[in-house]
């Protein structure tokens, strides 16, 4: 479910691209120069007579070879190289870098350049952009970096680069973006304090650990925080909530324990917080109910226990996605969250909530478009209970709906038929649900997986399910279901996973299912008769099939 936040935004504003929702470095400087179409891939032409040349852009070409010293090293008044988004390869020349002392921007991002960034990378001490992303760089980032004091930009992402991040950087006092994510690097991060213009750091998806520094607090300039994916140990600093003007923060898969700091009610720019896959405990902070900006809340896979606030819609009302599964939630799901008129996503999956389902949500909530409450402790035991569904069908781009491993009772309502034709999950499966399947559930032309097993469902299979033509796992077992089996389920061309065990279903086996490319069918302990059709061992797909003896 990918949404544009409100940093990504921010930060294409920027020139900069998102990547696992924080970002990446990408092009700085205006390609107005155009795209040359250069098929087969061509090499570039030595320039080093051009002496007055001032700025190089060829980025977003099909450029290829490596780069030769001889290129531009003639151009020695050179301001500007822009070779994004070519195939240059091979290693960076050291006596490249060493000619051209004027330089001010470098960006050879999104090429296949190899080996080490060379030291004579600290000769160019008037670079204010150095943009070497997206390439197979190795070894360690060189120390003489930290020579290059008029740096404002930095981002070597996405490379294969290792060692410890060089202490030296933290001279660097100019720095407004540090982008070093995706690549192996190692060791804790270096004294960074001095760098008060820094508005970005992403150190994601490293083997980076020992604990978070909170001198991170007094990067008072900082606007987006990224470390998640890491080794990081011990407690959240409470003074990352002295960061007035952050407006994104990811903490997330790494083994950080203790409770989520009070002070990050402070945080009121706070748009996206992600703190999942982590080891986290105790209640939520109230006072992060306070912010009113905040569109992304994920705190799921740690150990965080209490009740949601019963005001918490009225309280956050630009939320877009409340994330909060698989942890030790109780209490009820609080009728407000109907409130939350933006909202996209609500997933409370695996958690210790009871009551029912608020039967408001989805009224007013056009854009929501994933409810899954799976593996909680609701309840439904009348009509009312079930008004949620009537609700939701108010919502037009919703694709998945999970109420599974629940306590849910009642009739299954016919109105699940009258969903968004964009739904793609419907499941209800491990409740002690009654009722039948509407003919209806024919509707659901995008339906990709219909979960229904283990409850007290019964009536005849449906003839409509074979309007499911995207249907790819049917699974109705454990029921009391009767009648035969549908012959239409054989328009279900796209179906590997057949599950209708455990009921009373009737009559032969329709050779019919042999149109489908089915993977795995359960038949067993139903009152099925006849021959198993042959043409059903024509099925090549086929690696599981149960039929045994009539229960």
């Amino acid at each position: 479910m990918a949404t544009t936040t409100a940093m990504s935004r921010r930060q294409e504003a920027a020139g900069m691209t998102t990547a696992m929702g924080m970002v990446a470095v990408a092009e700085t400087v205006d390609p107005a120069a155009g795209r040359l179409d250069l098929a087969p891939p061509r090499r570039i032409r030595p320039l080093g007579r051009l002496g007055e040349l001032r700025h190089l852009n060829l980025s977003h070409n099909s450029i290829a070879g490596r780069i030769p010293p001889p290129l531009i090293s003639g151009c020695r008044r050179l301001k500007n190289v822009l070779l994004h988004g070519n195939r240059l390869h091979g290693e960076l020349p050291g006596e490249l870098l060493s000619s051209l002392r004027r330089l001010e921007v470098l960006d050879l991002g999104k090429n296949t350049l190899t080996g080490s960034i060379p030291p004579d990378i600290g000769n160019l001490v008037n670079l204010k952009l150095l943009v070497l992303e997206f390439n197979n760089l190795t070894g360690e980032i060189p120390s003489q970096i930290g020579k290059l004091g008029n740096l404002t930009m930095l981002s070597l992402s996405s490379n294969q680069l290792s060692g410890s991040i060089p202490e030296s950087i933290g001279n660097l006092s100019a720095l407004t973006a540090i982008a070093a994510f995706s690549n192996n690097l190692t060791g804790s991060i270096p004294p960074l304090e001095r760098l008060s213009s820094l508005s970005y750091l992403g150190l994601a998806s490293n083997n980076l650990g020992g604990t978070i520094p909170s001198w991170l607090g007094n990067l008072s300039s900082l606007t987006a925080l990224d470390l998640q994916s890491n080794g990081f140990v011990g407690c959240i600093p409470e003074s990352l909530g002295d960061l007035q003007f952050l407006e994104a923060i990811s903490l997330a898969d790494n083994k950080l324990r203790c409770r989520i700091p009070d002070s990050f009610g402070n945080l009121h720019e706070l748009v996206e917080l992600y703190l999942d896959n982590n080891e986290l405990e105790g209640s939520l902070p109230i006072s992060l109910f306070n912010l009113s900006s905040l569109e992304m809340l994920n705190i799921q896979d740690n150990n965080l226990t209490g009740v949601f606030p019963p005001d918490m819609g009225d309280r956050l009302p630009n939320l877009q996605q409340f994330l909060v599964s698989k942890n030790q939630f109780h209490g009820l799901i609080p009728p407000s969250l109907c409130n939350l008129s933006m909202i996209q996503v609500i997933q409370t999956v695996d958690n210790f909530l009871s009551g029912t389902i608020p039967q408001c949500l989805g009224r007013n909530q056009k854009m929501l478009s994933v409810v899954n409450f799976d593996g909680n402790q609701l309840e439904a035991t009348n009509d009312a209970d079930w008004g949620f569904l009537s609700s939701l069908t108010n919502c037009s781009n919703m694709i998945l709906i999970d109420v599974s491993i629940n306590k849910l009772q009642g009739v299954l309502p016919k109105a699940i038929g009258n969903m968004s034709t964009q739904l793609e999950y419907f499941g209800i499966t491990n409740n002690n649900i009654t009722g039948t399947i509407p003919e209806s559930i024919g509707n659901l032309v995008n339906l990709d997986e219909l979960d229904m097993e283990n409850n007290l469902l019964m009536g005849s299979l449906p003839a409509s399910l074979g309007n499911l033509k995207k249907l790819n796992r049917l699974s109705l077992s454990n029921n009391n279901f009767s009648g035969s089996i549908p012959v239409t389920l054989g328009n279900l061309t796209k179906l590997t996973i057949l599950l209708l065990s455990t009921n009373a279903l009737s009559g032969a086996i329709p050779s019919t299912l042999s149109n489908c490319p089915l993977e795995m069918v359960d038949l067993s302990y139903n009152n099925l008769s006849g021959p198993i059709p042959k043409e059903l061992f024509l099925i090549s797909t086929i690696s599981s099939f149960l039929y045994p003896a009539a229960q």
